[in-house]
């Protein structure tokens, strides 16, 4: 029972996981198929003779198929109930659009089938509808998005679901050397609903798009990679994000890749793009754990979520400090990290949403770091773009025993006309 705004719901809630997927469980079973052009499983939504009732696919049923193979070649809507897959390679005709408004995805039993494939084609391909999550991360092989051509990229208009036991995985053929194609996947459908973990495998690149997503993205190689694709100014929020080796990621230009429970790193993450990487979860510094700003913005919105992380500042990128953050302790210190924070060159320091309140003037805690690094990283600081109307310096103060906190001090300049 579900009570909304007063409102008592009765709802029925369906089992997608089984033991058996028969018709013992009501489900219809594909029993022949293929991925080749020329195979039985061509535009298998549309075929009887491939299902174990004799029928096109149609609304009132729910199917299931397994290790059999399917290849789309022409724009096709699954017309059935629900479509569970496993070990099962669907593969796609370049530029074709995909719509299953039910799919429930299991895993593999290596690395090319339990997914989504081009089979090694380049272009664009489209999957709309729903994707419930059934792979697990504990499993060998969760589901793929799968290829092994470069300049290929998936089109994800999906609503995502699934727990945080569930992982799928972006996952290119292994023949192909590290570094040696791009392989994109774009999610710009719904992922509120997805607690679990996105993968990023070699040559894998994930994007974003404007929905907020609890879960988790792994970049499990240095070839694997995360960025945006978002519209303009959006904010696209994540769990945690998590490197298990040295690699790079990417923010685009005009947008902020918020984590909210979690930043883990091992090696250096190198942040690369015109955007932001905020954080205001708890950092993880695992084995030579670094953070390289090579471009854009960084931005804390809690005073520890980068602590124990060393952090390099390249020449001409930026620190956001939003005074409208809530974290109490990003307050009073600022982003505060007992490892090494240090600027190579300027360090342009972006100071949003301050309020004066009637003392005309205002500081602004923007580091708590070592004692021994703080002078040089005050004086890298530039504060871009200055507001109109104020004037900006920098003050280092003592903190706790080892120390310092740098504050942007704030008050009103300029000319003050008054007319009687």
């Amino acid at each position: 029972m579900l009570t909304e705004n007063g409102i008592q719901k009765l709802c029925t809630w369906e089992c997608a996981e089984r033991d058996v997927y028969d018709a013992t469980t009501g489900f219809v079973t594909q029993t022949d198929g293929g991925s080749a052009v020329n195979g039985k499983g061509q535009n298998a939504f549309d075929r009887g003779d491939i299902w174990s009732d004799g029928r096109a696919p149609h609304a009132d049923t729910n199917y299931y198929s397994y290790s059999q193979g399917i290849y789309i070649a022409t724009n096709s809507t699954f017309a059935g109930r629900s479509f569970t897959v496993e070990r099962l390679a669907f593969r796609l005709k370049p530029g074709v659009s995909v719509n299953i408004p039910d799919l429930r995805v299991l895993g593999g039993s290596n690395y090319a089938n339990g997914s989504l494939t081009s089979s090694g084609s380049s272009g664009t391909y489209y999957i709309n509808g729903s994707m419930t999550v059934l792979s697990r991360l504990t499993d060998a092989w969760p589901f793929a998005f799968y290829g092994g051509a470069d300049n290929l990229y998936w089109i994800s208009n999906q609503k995502i679901m699934g727990d945080v036991l569930r992982a799928f995985s972006l996952r290119a053929a292994p023949n192909k050397e590290p570094g040696s194609i791009d392989f994109h996947v774009d999610f710009l459908g719904d992922l509120s609903e997805y607690y679990g973990t996105i993968i990023v495998g070699t040559n894998g690149t994930a994007r974003l798009g404007g929905s907020a997503m609890p879960g988790t993205i792994r970049l499990d190689t240095a070839y694997s990679h995360v960025d945006t694709r978002a519209a303009d100014g959006a904010e696209v929020r994540i769990g945690t994000l998590r490197s298990l080796i040295g690699t790079s990621m990417s923010v685009a230009a005009t947008n902020t890749l918020a984590v909210t429970d979690s930043l883990a790193v091992t090696g250096t993450l190198t942040k690369n793009g015109g955007g932001v990487l905020a954080s205001g979860g708890t950092a993880t510094a695992g084995a030579g754990a670094a953070l390289s700003v090579a471009a854009g913005g960084l931005r804390a919105d809690a005073a520890h979520a980068f602590d124990g992380i060393p952090i390099t500042f390249a020449d001409g990128t930026t620190y956001v400090r939003d005074c409208e953050a809530a974290d109490a302790g990003l307050v009073q210190h600022g982003l505060y990290n007992e490892a090494a924070v240090s600027a190579v060159g300027t360090l342009n320091v972006d100071v949003r949403n301050f309020s004066l309140g009637d003392a005309g003037k205002k500081e602004v805690a923007l580091f708590t770091v070592s004692a021994s690094g703080a002078d040089a990283l005050a004086a890298a600081i530039r504060f871009s773009s200055r507001p109109k109307g104020y004037a900006i310096d920098t003050t280092v103060t003592d903190a706790e025993l080892g120390m310092k906190t740098i504050k942007a001090v704030i008050k009103m300049a300029g000319v003050t006309i008054i007319f009687r």
